[in-house]
């Protein structure tokens, strides 16, 4: 699942980046990289802590991506590492549209059945999270994932991971 939300994301960042105009020609480059590595960083850290809920709701269209909190903590984090490595402090206005734009367009890709389908990356997400099968995800599911010992192995398999 996060192999095909990546991929998305390294598909569509270039073309954000190139046409925002708060980053320099001689900086896309290395923003393209850090959003794709705050973006994977921020998915890896918001399943390794349990918070499903905020992944479910704006990959199923629950919730607008300009709303989430995984999406806002990922375009804060991304926003404060650009501008000490690039020093684009004058344009974090700018720069704090490119996750939010990078997140709709994947959404709208893999909605359209490109790169993996949405539905089918939710079907994996849902069906490995929902342990006792009430059609969504909660604490009771969060609880037996932890407490049945097989996290990692679950999120492994569930993320196209291999032993």
């Amino acid at each position: 699942m996060l192999e095909s939300i990546i991929n998305a994301v390294k598909e569509v960042a270039g073309q954000t980046v190139a046409s925002n105009q708060g980053v320099p020609n001689e900086h896309q480059s290395g923003v393209v990289n850090e959003a794709i590595n705050s973006i994977k960083g921020g998915l890896e850290g918001a399943i390794s802590s349990g918070n499903f809920q905020s992944l479910t709701n704006l990959f199923s269209g629950n919730e607008s991506v300009e709303n989430n909190g995984t999406v806002q903590q990922i375009s804060g984090n991304f926003v404060q590492n650009i501008t000490q490595k690039f020093g684009l402090a004058n344009q974090s206005g700018a720069l704090s549209s490119i996750i939010p734009s990078i997140f709709n367009m994947v959404k709208s890709k893999l909605g359209s059945g490109e790169g993996g389908g949405l539905q089918d990356i939710l079907n994996k997400f849902s069906g490995v999270l929902d342990q006792n099968h009430d059609g969504k995800v909660d604490l009771s599911d969060a609880s037996s994932l932890l407490s049945g010992g097989g996290l990692m192995d679950k999120l492994k398999g569930m993320l196209g991971g291999k032993d």
